[in-house]
C-alpha cells in the first residue's frame, strides 16, 4: 500500500491536474486539506440553515444561530469521521461527538477572541473588521485541526490480546 493510499488518498484521489499535489502531501497535509473543505461545507450549512431559520420559520437571530450550529457542528463531525480522519479509527460515536463539540466551541473561542482583541486594539483590523474575521477563522482553524486530530479522531492504543478487561 502507497502512503498516499494510506493517506486514504487512493490512487484516483482527484482529477488529473490534482495528483501532483495529492502525492507530495504528507497524510498531516491531506487530513488539514480535507478538514478545511469540511469546515467551508459546515459553513454553508450554518448560514442555510441560519437563513431558514430566520426567513421561513421565523425563529430569532438567536435562536436560530443555535440551531443552525447545532445542526453545522454535528454534520462537520459527521464528514470528518468519515472522510477527513477515516483511516484514524472510530471509537464510540457519542462520546467522540461530545467531545468534537466541546473542543469545537473552544477553537470558536478563540476564533472569537482573536477577532474582538484585533478589532480593538489593531487599527488596520478596527477599519477593517473582515481581516479580523479571516484571522479569527485561521486561528480558530488551526486550533479546531490540532484538536479534532490528536483528541477527537487520534487513534486507541491497541490493547494485547490477553490483556482484556
Amino acid at each position: 500500500m502507497s502512503e498516499n493510499d494510506e493517506a486514504g488518498g487512493g490512487s484516483a484521489a482527484g482529477p488529473a491536474l490534482l495528483a501532483p499535489l495529492f502525492a507530495r502531501l504528507r497524510p498531516v497535509g491531506l487530513e488539514f486539506m480535507r478538514f478545511g473543505l469540511v469546515g467551508t461545507a459546515g459553513f454553508l450549512v450554518d448560514a442555510s440553515i441560519l437563513q431558514l431559520c430566520l426567513s421561513w420559520l421565523g425563529i430569532g437571530p438567536y435562536a436560530g444561530r443555535a440551531i443552525s450550529f447545532a445542526l453545522a457542528v454535528t454534520f462537520t463531525w459527521f464528514c470528518n469521521r468519515h472522510f477527513t480522519f477515516r483511516q484514524r479509527g472510530g471509537g464510540h460515536w457519542l462520546r467522540q461527538w461530545s467531545r468534537f463539540v466541546l473542543l469545537m466551541l473552544a477553537g470558536g473561542g478563540l476564533n472569537y477572541g482573536t477577532y474582538a482583541l484585533l478589532v480593538a486594539w489593531a487599527p488596520p483590523f478596527t477599519a477593517y473588521p473582515v481581516l479580523a474575521v479571516a484571522a479569527g477563522s485561521l486561528a480558530g482553524m488551526m486550533v479546531n485541526f490540532a484538536t479534532a486530530r490528536y483528541l477527537v479522531f487520534g487513534r486507541r492504543p491497541s490493547r494485547p490480546q490477553g490483556n482484556r478487561v
